[in-house]
């Protein structure tokens, strides 16, 4: 079969899935949806109130507008209800310390190519795509504020944030990297007989349409090593 371009952009993102790098950008985007968990709590805390108080608030006004037969009552308030369909749409803005922070609730910031009104992380190639379809939403919902929080200057916090944010830079350039020279080697690779030919071991990776059931040989040290699948 004839290996496409989004074909082979798949097999580079199953290869980066459990390889090396992209275990480490998993373990990253984790840490980085945790910071921000961790950064909502503090700011329900310090509007003095609990997605526990909110969500019975909402379930009382609700109730009382139907015991009325009333459909105009409706729940208004500063914060946003997230669930598992808008999860991955909403960003959490904040302020530590004085430092602003905005982020998307799966741990994603706003990085916007030059000249592409879009955002980079979310889309084609990029180091967030795969992560972001990784990202689940473990809960039955929470409350998100509206409006920016300001919060006290918190050291710890605010160097967990720095770290993170470092390390996630390099990261998106690392990413960035290893799928071009991925590219740059499977160019001359184009159909899907020839790759297990060259690259036995990369051909179970390909998406299903675009490989057969087949014993699995021994691959090239030198692409294994350049992946990072174990030996």
């Amino acid at each position: 079969m004839r290996l496409t371009k989004d074909i082979k952009n798949q097999l580079i993102t199953n290869l980066l899935k459990q390889a090396p790098l992209g275990l480490r950008a998993i373990a990253c985007m984790e840490e980085r949806r945790d910071v921000v968990e961790t950064a909502r709590l503090l700011c329900l805390a310090a509007e003095k109130t609990t997605d526990l108080e909110i969500r019975d608030l909402r379930e009382k006004i609700k109730r009382q507008g139907a015991a009325v037969d009333n459909s105009f009552v409706k729940v208004h308030a500063t914060v946003y209800e997230v669930d598992k369909d808008n999860y991955h749409s909403y960003t959490i803005d904040f302020a530590v310390g004085g430092e602003v922070q905005c982020r998307m609730l799966d741990g994603f910031d706003r990085y916007y190519q030059p000249g592409i009104g879009r955002r980079a992380l979310h889309d084609g190639e990029y180091f967030g795509w795969w992560l972001y379809e990784l990202a689940e939403f473990e809960d039955v919902g929470y409350f998100l504020p509206r409006e920016r929080v300001l919060l006290e200057a918190d050291p710890a916090l605010q160097a967990r944030i720095a770290k993170v944010d470092a390390e996630y830079r390099d990261l998106f350039s690392e990413v960035v990297a290893w799928r071009a020279t991925m590219r740059s080697n499977l160019a001359a690779v184009n159909t899907s007989e020839k790759l297990r030919e060259v690259w036995p071991d990369a051909f179970p990776f390909l998406p299903p349409e675009a490989k057969k059931e087949t014993a699995v040989a021994l691959s090239p040290e030198t692409l294994n090593a350049l992946c990072g699948l174990p030996k």
